[in-house]
């Protein structure tokens, strides 16, 4: 039997909900968070943070990032990219903000990418403009500070200090750089009620106003998924400490919905189960995903611990073979 509606598992993992849950340990936004959410536009439908320094200071993403190390090391490119500009990625980057859109079709991402680090602006624009052999890219000046913009493509780079890199659309990133200089800050206080439901939000997170992306769903791969039509918001969150945590959560447009997606990811977690029946460990992992519906709402709660992480490291592939066979 196939079971390859298993992606589902990944998917409600890694995009369901919004707001509601009553939940345990929840963390608190920090005071610096707010402030650099209040630097976003205010009216975008997807927000995004990773906390990459708590991240890197956890003991199990040493996994991942050795990862990133070794793709760094074995990469010319990647390699002559970091010995020109002097950035570590896996040192330097510190945190991401996020602000956007659902691309439409074949657009391009519109929105924002605000990354906060330790950064050599002068060494990373010169690497860049270095690469620039058609003369595509052009200096603007914007209130005192220069934009790198990509015409065409309505792209724009810009440091706004030496610990502030900007990246997205031309109008979003000049947007960010008036309500810093001017202090005219955005509302947040729509997006930081939604962050009250997020679990971890000084790990990582992504919130998503679907109400006011169902229209370019309809352009996109995901448009498969008939659960997207009936869901209204969601958001996930995820922490990386002693252990690897996920929480998330969903609104729907009525209970049938949120019952009926809540059975279908049991289902296939019951499905999981039997395919690896002969596996204890890895039975026992997956009995640790706990879902639940709540009226409208469903939620979906996952911890890995490090011997679970070594576990499934150690059998992703006869995983991969017995739960989503080609």
């Amino acid at each position: 039997m196939k079971y390859k509606s298993a992606s589902i598992i990944l998917f409600a993992l890694f995009m369901l909900t919004l707001a509601g849950c009553k939940q345990s340990g929840k963390q608190v936004v920090s005071e610096t968070a707010k402030q650099q959410l209040a630097l976003l536009p205010a009216d975008a439908p997807i927000y995004g943070y990773v906390n990459f320094r708590r991240l890197h200071q956890a003991e199990l993403s040493k996994i991942v990032l050795d990862s990133v190390q070794n793709m760094f090391d074995h990469n010319p490119a990647l390699s002559h990219f970091r010995k020109q500009t002097g950035l570590n990625p896996r040192e330097d980057i510190h945190e991401l903000f996020f602000a956007g859109v659902l691309p439409d079709g074949r657009e391009r991402p519109k929105g924002l990418i605000v990354a906060l680090g330790t950064f050599n602006p002068d060494k990373i624009i010169a690497f860049i403009t270095s690469k620039d052999k058609e003369k595509k890219l052009t200096r603007e000046s914007y209130l005192k500070h220069t934009l790198l913009v990509a015409e065409e493509q309505g792209f724009a780079l810009c440091f706004a200090d030496s610990m502030t890199l900007l990246a997205g659309q031309v109008r979003q990133v000049k947007g960010w750089l008036k309500r810093k200089e001017t202090q005219q800050l955005s509302d947040q206080s729509p997006l930081l009620k939604k962050l009250e439901h997020i679990k971890y939000p000084q790990g990582m997170w992504v919130s998503m106003d679907m109400a006011a992306m169902q229209e370019r769903l309809k352009h996109t791969d995901l448009r498969k998924l008939n659960v997207l039509k009936q869901l209204n918001a969601f958001a996930l969150s995820a922490d990386v400490t002693g252990r690897i945590q996920f929480f998330a959560t969903g609104i729907f447009s009525d209970a049938e919905q949120a019952n009926l997606l809540r059975d279908a990811i049991k289902g296939v977690i019951a499905a999981g189960k039997l395919s690896v029946s002969n596996d204890r460990d890895v039975v026992d992992i997956l009995n640790k995903i706990d879902v639940n519906a709540d009226g409208n709402q469903i939620s979906v709660d996952f911890k890995l611990n490090p011997d679970d992480i070594q576990k499934l490291l150690e059998k992703k592939k006869k995983l991969r073979k017995k739960m989503m066979p080609v």
